[in-house]
């Protein structure tokens, strides 16, 4: 099951259980960096790093799979594979693997590097998982 998602930005869905302050300060300040970078391998590992809002890390990722599409074509090299790609952004965007402390997966390496939720979002998302 999909994250809820409250708005758009950019193109990109921006999740529930944020809140405001978060989604201007972070979320959208973090997918304007991600328009503005080239660098596959820039991109890749913001992709991966848990430091970053799930909103961003998913477009980082999309943006390489476009990438990738291109080098598949040949209109372009790219450095890593899809399966790589994919698996720097895993389960951002699915209830089931979203961490309830933290906006980040439960796939990623390093959680401890990502920001901590506020309680009333920890609560609230333990409850709709439980059900």
């Amino acid at each position: 099951m999909r994250i809820e998602s409250i708005a758009t930005y950019r193109g990109c869905e921006i999740h529930a259980y944020q809140d405001e302050q978060r989604i201007r300060s972070v979320v959208m300040v973090e997918i304007d960096k991600v328009f503005e970078m080239e660098d596959p391998a820039a991109l890749f590992q913001f992709a991966g790093s848990a430091a970053h809002a799930p909103e961003a890390r998913l477009l980082a990722s999309r943006r390489l799979l476009e990438w990738a599409d291109d080098a598949e074509q040949g209109r372009r090299r790219m450095p890593f594979s899809r399966v790589e790609i994919e698996a720097q952004a895993a389960g951002l965007d699915d209830f089931g693997w979203h961490d309830p402390g933290a906006y980040c997966s439960l796939c990623d390496q390093t959680p401890e590097r990502a920001a901590r939720r506020p309680e009333p979002f920890r609560s609230e998302l333990a409850a709709l998982a439980d059900r």
